[in-house]
């Protein structure tokens, strides 16, 4: 997990990146995004290149229909990854041989309209809490985690599956592409208040641990 995207300092990691994620970066017009964005692909590429001891310029990605990244198969194939940015926190998952996905959330008013999108259990989840904006965000993570993990993002119907905070963290999906596997999902509890996370992965939980870092800390690395 990565804090402080929103640093002036963001703007130094132009250079580290390849030249196809400078170009989108360069991309976003506003700032804020184009900070955001690349304080997620220094994460990704600093953890990544660790995890492979590999230079992590040397690193180099592919992405499904769906535009879910993955390495090449140059690199280590065992390797899963997946990411998330919003607002001042970026976080991103890394496992082995399985697929895993991830999504962190910025709590913030809006229209809690899209709960029409959401099960019967997961609507009377946020109906039943005591904070209707917390509640909407926690589901609202497990989802995206979900679908990410699974590789199809938004294409999957949001209103045939089942996140909900039961069932021992198993995802019913009942859609017409739902996968062979059970996958898992849970919320995560971040270093920090304001934001809701959650992490999918086929069948069972293993072990997993929150290492948090500053966008300086990320820069030093460099150094």
């Amino acid at each position: 997990m990565c804090r402080d995207l929103l640093s002036p300092r963001v703007d130094e990691a132009l250079e580290l990146l390849a030249p196809e994620e400078q170009e989108r970066a360069l991309g976003f017009r506003f700032e804020d995004d184009r900070r955001r964005y690349l304080g997620g692909a220094l994460l990704q590429r600093t953890v990544l290149g660790h995890c492979l001891s590999r230079p992590s310029l040397a690193l180099s990605f592919v992405r499904n229909e769906w535009g879910k990244p993955s390495l090449n198969q140059g690199d280590d194939s065992a390797i899963r990854f997946n990411s998330s940015r919003s607002h001042e926190v970026a976080i991103l998952a890394v496992g082995a041989e399985s697929e895993v996905g991830v999504d962190v959330e910025y709590e913030r008013d809006l229209d809690l309209s899209m709960r029409c999108q959401f099960s019967k259990a997961e609507r009377g989840f946020i109906e039943n809490a005591p904070s209707s904006t917390q509640a909407f965000f926690e589901i609202w993570a497990r989802k995206e985690a979900y679908i990410k993990g699974i590789g199809r993002g938004l294409s999957h119907p949001l209103d045939q599956f089942d996140v909900s905070p039961c069932g021992e963290g198993f995802v019913h999906d009942w859609s017409e592409d739902s996968p062979s596997e059970s996958w898992s999902v849970r919320s995560v509890e971040l270093p920090i208040t304001g934001y809701a996370a959650a992490i999918a992965a086929p069948y069972q939980f293993l072990r997993f641990e929150i290492i948090e870092v500053s966008f300086d800390e990320l820069l030093a690395s460099f150094a």
